[in-house]
């Protein structure tokens, strides 16, 4: 497994998800990585995995649930639940836990999500 990586210009992949303790994250993602199985971790509690997803875009511009995803976030699909009452990193209107979540988009921090290699 790797932390979230994005394509170099040559193709190869590096580091996204830095430490916390790093100021900048690139704004996207090469379109590879699009459908990529992933772990979303607590964004509280970073060693905790809290569900399984599908890794869509860090693109500040895309939207979920008619919101811009924003910075240092990307999109995920929730395709699986670990811990259902952890709460959403960003709320919806009829979504405010992972469990509610399940089966549809979100936006999470990309600092807490580990790209699952094949």
């Amino acid at each position: 497994m790797s932390k979230l990586s994005e394509a170099s210009n040559d193709g190869q992949n590096q580091n996204l998800s830095t430490s916390t303790q790093s100021n900048s994250t690139p704004q996207h993602v090469s379109p590879n990585r699009k459908g990529q199985k992933c772990k979303l971790l607590n964004w509280l509690e970073v060693d905790e995995v809290v569900a399984i997803g599908r890794w869509v875009t860090n693109d500040p511009n895309a939207m979920v649930h008619c919101l811009a995803l924003g910075k240092n976030a990307s999109r995920v699909w929730v395709d699986e639940v670990k811990n259902p009452s952890v709460e959403l990193w960003k709320k919806y209107a009829d979504m405010e836990t992972i469990e509610d979540a399940l089966g549809s988009s979100i936006a999470w921090p990309t600092e807490a999500i580990i790209v699952m290699e094949d």
